[in-house]
């Protein structure tokens, strides 16, 4: 069970009772500090998983030089406990600072001035998130999310409207910590992409625009587009002709393209196995796709007959689309240059693919697009994408365990090593697609404690070739690989088989349980 510490005043009392109505996923041990900024220097907290820091600044009124301790003595915390995730509430900016300054403009200065350098120091954590709790009193108003009268008698100044919603995001926030990101986005066409039905009310019908009626569809659009510049791919399943299709996208009067969407299964077949297909080109799991439609029938057949896990019915009102563009299924944990570029990485791989065909064999195929493989020994510069490997990769994993940044880090200082593989062909760059991670247990032992292979590099013979430089890095400074772990999923099949391979071959594998 995942353990979580929450550091508070007693403001949070209420919330964490609340949490325990709606989930006993997590085990939670709360704090409650009068002045949170005691809490720093309070015993170990190695033992837990997450460490939760919320302080309510607008409800104390905390000046702006005790918000600044907070932020600094936040920075130090994430340094000590490198290993661990830190979350705080994001409730600074509202205190005020002693004097005889006109407060409108005093607000604005402090706002623009007196946290920057200090929030920088924390932006740049990588094991620190944000918990946004401003946005959810935005959405209730002030006066809908305090009760000033209980909060001055009892310090418990939540309504009951903000102590549910509160508790609700903190379930959606830490799901998202611990669960496996989505990589694609899957969109139906007629009255998702836009208002009407195009093989009905022809192009001139179709609504996409700031108007009352294609407005929603518009910022949907724009949202789409933003997605796809943080690292989704975009995909469209529609049951419709694809000609028409892409004559109304080339007319040019919508924020996305034609070509902003990678794969586009336009036409009659069942959506379901449309799906399939799409994962199946892109190298993933359907698991980790999103889907949307407008047509109920269609959401249940895809969740029903195919691994989607998370599906939206499309409604054609701001509250529905707001609802959904908050989901936190969209949001990345971090985004990387290796992200932004992920739509020109796939399609650099779907010509690849093109030119299969040309050739008889796979050998000759892969002989011909010119492989290069480099592999680096603890590359501390590229630890936030080796992270992110660790995380997503699920197809050619030894071991499904995520890494942190910090843990990666803390990996190499205590002498194990870290072996990451940049790809590239005569196509281009892969970035970086491959990881081995070896655990010392002797003066000149290891234990191979995880080897994965980004989904991107499977199909090109890439396996043998990483491991055995590994090995032979090893060999030329005396060491030796004694055993290797693997841990079996319903997802790494192409792992399990390597590991049969190197089973034949002699090498010890330890099951994990």
């Amino acid at each position: 069970m995942i353990k979580i510490l929450v550091i508070s005043d007693i403001t949070f009392d209420p919330i964490l009772k609340e949490i325990y109505k709606q989930t006993d996923k997590y085990k939670i041990t709360s704090l409650y500090f009068e002045d949170v900024n005691t809490a720093f220097y309070q015993g170990d907290f190695d033992e837990f998983d997450f460490i939760f820091f919320h302080s309510d600044l607008y409800f104390h009124i905390k000046e702006i030089d005790w918000q600044k301790k907070l932020i600094n003595n936040l920075d130090s915390f994430c340094d000590k406990y490198s290993t661990k995730t830190i979350i705080t509430s994001n409730l600074f900016n509202i205190g005020y600072k002693f004097g005889g300054r006109n407060l409108l403009y005093s607000k604005l200065e402090e706002y623009n001035f007196e946290f920057n350098h200090e929030l920088e120091f924390l932006r740049n954590k990588s094991n620190l998130f944000f918990f946004d709790i401003k946005n959810l009193i935005f959405e209730s108003g002030l006066n809908n999310s305090y009760n000033y009268v209980l909060g001055a008698m009892y310090q418990m100044p939540y309504t009951k409207e903000l102590i549910i919603k509160f508790s609700s995001e903190f379930i959606n926030f830490f799901s998202f910590l611990t669960s496996e990101e989505k990589k694609v986005i899957v969109i139906d066409c007629d009255n998702t992409l836009w208002n009407g039905v195009l093989g009905e009310d022809g192009i001139n019908g179709i609504k996409c625009d700031k108007n009352y009626d294609g407005i929603v569809y518009y910022y949907f659009q724009k949202f789409l587009k933003e997605k796809m510049h943080e690292g989704f791919i975009l995909c469209i399943c529609s049951k419709n002709n694809e000609i028409e299709v892409e004559q109304l996208f080339k007319l040019d009067l919508f924020p996305l393209k034609w070509d902003d969407f990678l794969i586009k299964k336009v036409n009659w077949t069942e959506k379901s196995e449309n799906i399939k297909q799409i994962a199946k080109e892109l190298n993933i799991d359907s698991s980790a796709m999103i889907f949307i439609d407008d047509n109920p029938f269609e959401l249940d057949s895809v969740l029903n007959f195919s691994n989607v896990e998370k599906a939206f019915l499309f409604k054609n009102d701001f509250g529905s689309l707001r609802l959904l563009i908050n989901d936190y299924c969209f949001k990345h944990k971090f985004i990387l240059d290796d992200d932004v570029d992920k739509n020109n990485q796939y399609r650099l791989e779907q010509e690849r693919l093109s030119t299969y065909s040309n050739f008889t064999d796979l050998d000759s195929y892969i002989s011909s697009l010119n492989l290069k493989l480099v592999v680096n020994e603890n590359d501390l510069n590229s630890l936030e994408r080796i992270s992110q490997m660790t995380e997503k990769t699920n197809q050619f994993n030894f071991n499904k365990k995520p890494y942190s940044v910090n843990e990666l880090r803390l990996w190499v200082n205590n002498g194990n090593k870290l072996f990451s593989a940049k790809l590239s062909d005569k196509y281009g760059e892969y970035g970086i697609i491959g990881l081995i991670m070896l655990e010392r247990t002797g003066s000149n032992e290891f234990i191979l404690e995880n080897y994965l292979i980004s989904c991107r590099a499977l199909g090109k013979q890439i396996e043998d070739k990483f491991f055995n430089d590994v090995i032979e890095i090893v060999s030329k400074s005396q060491n030796l690989i004694t055993s290797i772990s693997f841990k079996s999923t319903q997802k790494n099949v192409p792992a399990q088989l390597f590991t049969n391979k190197l089973k034949q071959n002699g090498y010890q594998i330890r099951e994990i349980k």
